[in-house]
């Protein structure tokens, strides 16, 4: 009983932590992928909604199916609002960018190896904000206030296993616009040893632009950016590289989640090509994103409320 305070105090924070990297209130579907990576490769209209289909399910795999289907309606919607948000966003300021710019160490036989930037938080894990919901640790958050909260972090399923994978054929990096605070506590119980996530950089390091914290891959200093790609549930995180982006769906507490298994085989794929970006951009094509979630919404007659799409 003394935790839920703490429980409610960690939310307040979360929010506040998460408030300026949020979904922009002012900018998908049916994408050619999924969004994104499921075993299955099923479009949204073949989910779940054929009654024959239905009739011979069970009721747990029918709560399945519902369940991953608003997940994925919420990420369409999400990404649809990011993307829309980019197409207004300014150019970066110059100045804050180069006031960014950091130059990062090769470690030792990652010299050659192409960069994979992970989002922490619905990327990675969930700060768990519903007391029915176990987690997977409580971590104490140490403010330089000298405040500590507890902080009920819940882990996405194969996390641990993607990033030791990943980090064979990758330097891997997490780039969060959550506080160094936080952030560092949940990287040390992730990876204790700094062994397969090889550089942290946090909020201060994103560059902010009309309300938003963005990743500008170019704060890199001495890293190509056709040699990186970046995993974000937030397309808009990543908003002046999209060719370089995997918007993957946000994960909250849903236990079947397989899309950090897929995304480690679509890693694997992109580890010989010298382009990274010629090969995202033609598996998602977000430049085109919301052209292509406009008539393919009006086509395929997809439900959405109006204000979602605002």
């Amino acid at each position: 009983m003394s935790q839920t305070p703490k429980y409610t105090k960690t939310k307040e924070f979360f929010k506040h932590n998460r408030s300026a990297g949020g979904t922009p209130t002012h900018a998908n579907q049916y994408h050619r992928v999924p969004m994104i990576f499921l075993i299955n490769q099923n479009n949204l209209r073949e989910k779940g909604t054929s009654t024959s289909e239905n009739s011979t399910q069970s009721e747990e795999d029918q709560l399945k199916t519902e369940k991953y289907n608003k997940i994925y309606r919420d990420h369409l919607i999400q990404t649809y609002q990011s993307l829309k948000f980019v197409k207004e966003l300014r150019p970066v300021d110059l100045q804050q960018l180069r006031a960014k710019r950091v130059t990062i160490p090769r470690r030792k036989g990652y010299e050659y190896k192409k960069t994979v930037i992970f989002d922490l938080d619905e990327t990675l894990v969930h700060c768990c904000e519903d007391s029915s919901i176990e987690p997977t640790i409580i971590l104490p958050i140490h403010f330089i206030t000298g405040e500590v909260i507890e902080a009920p972090i819940c882990v996405r399923p194969y996390a641990l296993e993607c990033l030791k994978q990943v980090s064979k054929h990758y330097e891997v990096i997490v780039f969060t616009a959550s506080h160094q605070s936080y952030a560092d506590a949940v990287l040390d119980y992730l990876d204790s040893e700094r062994e397969i996530i090889h550089h942290r950089f946090y909020r201060q390091h994103c560059v902010f632009m009309d309300g938003i914290y963005i990743k500008d891959l170019r704060i890199f200093a001495n890293r190509k950016i056709k040699d990186m790609i970046i995993v974000d549930n937030f397309a808009h995180s990543f908003a002046y590289q999209l060719d370089n982006g995997i918007p993957i769906i946000s994960w909250v507490d849903y236990e079947h989640d397989k899309e950090l298994q897929g995304l480690m085989h679509y890693l694997k794929k992109l580890v010989q090509v010298d382009d990274i970006r010629e090969t995202n951009k033609k598996v998602f094509s977000l430049r085109t994103f919301v052209e292509e979630f406009n008539r393919e919404t009006c086509k395929n007659h997809f439900v959405f409320n109006k204000e979602d799409l605002i």
